[in-house]
């Protein structure tokens, strides 16, 4: 796997320059790059990907391969639009770069100082976490994603309910990541602006970049023409998924995007906030989003992946080398996409992969291939099969525990009582209200948009098979108190371990 879990000739031809219906630079600037990544798309079971290749300020290759949807015949090209996940991050990050050079914002300020009613549950954490804090990814602090992802609760709910996340490691000791905290920081961004983080990045960055396709929601795609459906593997087979709706945690992960338009955000990064000659941040504050700030420890080394020996994040991007040269990076999954971007800003170098799978770590062979040709290493690895090969061990592996865990099931067991008295209200003072129903003779648990099926599994122990969002299962066990009454629901949330309350307890 690829740290952070994102040519030949330049053409000559400034993406800025190119309105939306010129024709695309499509001229391959590496010898079989189009073989290697059609043949990456079959061995990989992904129905679409787009890619685009940034060199010396200008977009050199725009292309898409496969279709936007598995059974229908519509192609991906360099305008179809994906979700871009935490690649967002860096968005963020260049936001409040750009109130860094208005003096308006200071790295190393308080988040307290914008945000004053902000709480986190160490009264010491409050006092001292400062922007950078939330920005690197160093917090220590539980990343809880339920509370977010599909809660209904809007961005200053999730903010205010921060208070009740504990840490998980110490303050400032070492990486943790954690989308909420840069919900935080967008919501300090829109304090300061006066506005919302949305008409911040639209109006400062987006709008001056050209970015006319990119969106900050997913309100509105499905009147586009160009757009392409998110999947996820079930069974098996490639099945597309609904698109999921991130409002509420923007700054971490919102943002949809074409690789026509990201290219545009390359050149902004490779050029240290420079764009058609225009200064959008200061050179000082954009590399300081790109500096290692947090350090990784790094792991042996794998045979799937080019060495590293260091690894880090900065803000809104990950770091590390490769083959000797610097490289700046981030990875962006959300339900049925994966996006990545990749820069060497040493050797004014990027590309943009958006993929619409979720379940496949492709973007690693390709980019690595890219890599691997523009860096001229001597002894270029076919990253397709290497990486494929350790994924397919790796999916054996997890097969191999689930088929374990199974095993641990007493045969033949049922509920210990009617379904009727598992029914009822739950809640938790984090998560919120839950209700298990029965229709049709089944259990239904529900907590605002998450719905799930509950099949008896092992005694008073069910797994929940969710209907939209997410793709594992999860083990929700019912708690009896000692006169037979249920008392609550354990289940495992994101490796949280969570109990909502019987509300009649």
């Amino acid at each position: 796997m690829r740290p952070l879990s994102c040519i030949s000739a330049a053409l000559g031809l400034a993406a800025a320059a190119l309105p939306a219906t010129a024709q695309s630079p499509a001229r391959e600037p590496y010898p079989g790059l189009d073989a290697y990544v059609t043949a990456t798309l079959k061995t990989w079971n992904v129905p679409g990907i787009a890619l685009a290749i940034v060199r010396h300020d200008s977009v050199i290759y725009l292309k898409g391969y496969g279709v936007r949807t598995v059974g229908r015949p519509d192609p991906v090209d360099d305008q179809t639009i994906f979700a871009i996940g935490s690649c967002t991050k860096a968005f963020t990050a260049a936001g409040i770069a750009m109130m860094v050079d208005e003096g308006k914002m200071r790295w190393d300020d308080p988040v307290t100082k914008y945000l004053p009613g902000f709480q986190v549950a160490d009264p010491y954490v409050t006092r001292e976490i400062t922007l950078r804090d939330l920005l690197t990814h160093r917090t220590g602090i539980d990343r809880a994603e339920f509370l977010w992802y599909r809660s209904g609760l809007d961005r200053a709910e999730i903010v205010r309910r921060v208070r009740f996340l504990q840490q998980k490691a110490g303050f400032r000791s070492q990486f943790t990541y954690n989308n909420m905290m840069y919900l935080v920081a967008g919501q300090a961004l829109a304090a300061v602006s006066g506005g919302t983080w949305d008409d911040f990045v639209q109006h400062r960055i987006l709008d001056p970049l050209g970015m006319r396709s990119t969106t900050l929601t997913i309100r509105g795609l499905e009147t586009q023409p160009d757009v392409s459906s998110p999947h996820r593997v079930k069974d098996g087979v490639e099945h597309a998924v609904p698109w999921a709706n991130v409002d509420n945690i923007a700054p971490a992960g919102s943002i949809n995007s074409n690789v026509r338009d990201m290219a545009q955000w390359v050149r902004l990064q490779l050029r240290h906030g420079t764009f058609g000659g225009k200064t959008l941040i200061k050179a000082a504050s954009l590399d300081e989003t790109h500096k290692l700030l947090t350090p990784i420890p790094v792991g042996p080394p794998s045979p799937s992946s080019p060495v590293v020996h260091y690894l880090g994040y900065g803000m809104g991007w990950g770091t590390h080398d490769y083959d000797g040269h610097v490289e700046l990076e981030h990875t962006g999954g959300i339900d049925g996409f994966l996006a990545h971007v990749a820069l060497l800003p040493d050797d004014d170098f990027g590309i943009v992969l958006l993929s619409n799978d979720e379940t496949t770590p492709m973007y690693g062979a390709i980019a690595d291939w890219l890599l691997d040709r523009e860096l001229k290493v001597s002894s270029p690895r076919d990253w397709n099969a290497v990486m494929h090969q350790s994924y397919t061990k790796a999916r054996a592996q997890v097969d191999s525990a689930e088929a374990r865990e199974n095993a641990k099931r007493v045969p033949d067991t049922h509920p210990t009582l009617s379904l009727e008295r598992y029914a009822g209200t739950y809640t938790d003072s984090m998560y919120g209200p839950a209700t298990v129903t029965v229709n049709d003779g089944k259990l239904v648990f529900t907590r605002a948009e998450m719905i799930a099926d509950l099949e008896p599994w092992n005694y008073d122990t069910f797994r929940a098979n969710w209907r939209v969002g997410i793709a594992d299962h999860t083990l929700m066990t019912f708690i009896l108190d000692p006169t037979g009454k249920i008392s609550g629901i354990m289940m495992d949330l994101a490796g949280d371990s969570v109990v909502f309350h019987h509300a009649g307890q």
